[in-house]
């Protein structure tokens, strides 16, 4: 194989005049054609290749090499113990002030409003930040519960709650669901907690999700809120409530 219109073959297998779309697809996800190679096969001189061969990594190949980072991120984590990762993600968001975690919550929810809109098929689907709570939320229902659990703590049912302080890990599972994350924690004055889980619909992967939790921690107490139970609080307490989602 040579280089068309050169008769030489300037890089072996790695020369990108050479290969065919399909071949040359692959070897920019493989990360072949770093910023260093894609600027010697243009040509560019030494002095500026790094900053114009970084240009023409981003536009031949950004995407394939953000991916097969991601994936090596992925891998990474894999290696460790399910309780490493858990105790990383722990340290992670408690170096984080309460300011830094609001403002995380509010660029969540511009990048998935930026993304997708706010008119959303399904109302229990609108994630986004809400300014009366604080919080970036996945869903109008798991925002209109925390308005919900907020009247109870205004009434004094509980002390206080949390929105997805922590996620479980299943030791031993490495494929498919290999974790689990409640939406809240609600923790009551006489010392106990439960975990609650909005749940309008029923995926196959939650249903394995929170059985594997039940098993795994037979001791944590669950709450799931499916449409019934939503349904009950929002015809009790919806008009009640300021900022009630519809």
């Amino acid at each position: 194989m040579r280089c068309k219109g050169t008769g030489i073959h300037r890089r072996g297998p790695s020369c990108r005049d050479c290969m065919t779309a399909e071949q040359r697809e692959q070897s920019i996800e493989r990360g072949r054609f770093g910023p260093g190679i894609l600027a010697m096969n243009a040509g560019l001189t030494h002095e500026d290749h790094v900053e114009k061969g970084r240009r023409q990594a981003a536009i031949l190949g950004r995407q394939h090499f953000i991916e097969a980072g991601r994936r090596g991120y992925a891998a990474g984590l894999a290696k460790l113990s399910p309780e490493r990762r858990s105790d990383l993600a722990r340290n992670a968001t408690a170096k984080l002030t309460p300011e830094q975690r609001i403002e995380n919550s509010r660029k969540g929810g511009l990048t998935t409003i930026s993304r997708h809109g706010w008119n959303c098929s399904n109302s229990w689907a609108r994630g986004g930040y809400r300014e009366d709570i604080g919080l970036y939320v996945r869903s109008s229902w798991e925002a209109n519960f925390a308005r919900y659990l907020n009247l109870l703590v205004e009434r004094g049912d509980i002390m206080r709650w949390e929105y997805e302080p922590r996620r479980f890990y299943f030791s031993g599972i490495k494929r498919g669901t290999t974790s689990y994350l409640p939406d809240f924690c609600l923790f009551f004055r006489d010392g106990h907690y439960e975990w609650v889980e909005i749940k309008g619909y029923m995926t196959p992967k939650s249903k394995t999700a929170i059985k594997r939790f039940l098993r795994r921690y037979p001791d944590e107490i669950l709450v799931i809120i499916d449409r019934v139970e939503y349904k009950r609080i929002k015809q009790e307490f919806g008009p009640s409530i300021q900022g009630w989602e519809k």
